[in-house]
């Protein structure tokens, strides 16, 4: 995933905890750039499942959300040709102040990929949009650092929160004592 990952790397042991991690986010990553260097990011560690963010800096590029749905499709081809029993945990596109522009975007284009989730029980959609956002969908300033793009702790405790409460259930089983 993109910086909201590499940001999080300092807590994300601590916060999904007790499952094994490699830690592989970068800045400005978008899903075409996961998917070029698919190898080298996924392939060599031959993992039993993939937590991925993109969508971010795709939709902000110029993508439509259609186009961002249909790379997460050409990654998760590549993830599950590789091993066709690979689980994908998808977080979805976090809103952003700097980025209020492109929330209608955003939203579509977690609404399109949700819905492709459910269609494959290999997928799951998590959703970090709706907790950060107000109850009349409004973004909320308080969850940002300046830049208005990354989460600050506060939003980094409920983006965790809200992806923990979803993977760590479903692979802990998976784990090696």
């Amino acid at each position: 995933g993109s910086s909201s990952m590499r940001l999080w790397a300092d807590r994300i042991e601590e916060d999904l905890a007790p499952l094994s991690l490699v830690k592989l986010g970068f800045g400005g990553s978008t899903f075409q750039d996961a998917i070029a260097h698919f190898d080298e990011l996924v392939g060599v560690y031959n993992p039993r499942a993939i937590l991925v963010y993109e969508g971010d800096n795709d939709i902000a590029g110029g993508m439509t959300p259609f186009e961002v749905a249909r790379d997460f499709l050409r990654f998760s081809t590549l993830a599950h040709d590789q091993d066709p029993a690979i689980r994908i945990y998808v977080i979805s596109i976090k809103p952003s102040t700097t980025r209020a522009r492109m929330l209608a975007d955003s939203l579509k284009a977690n609404e399109v990929i949700e819905d492709l989730c459910q269609h494959d029980p290999r997928f799951t959609f998590i959703d970090v949009m709706t907790p950060l956002l107000g109850p009349q969908g409004e973004l909320i300033a308080d969850y940002y650092v300046d830049d208005g793009i990354h989460l600050n702790e506060a939003g980094y405790d409920i983006w965790a929160r809200t992806i923990r409460n979803v993977i760590v259930p479903l692979e802990r089983i998976h784990e090696k004592e």
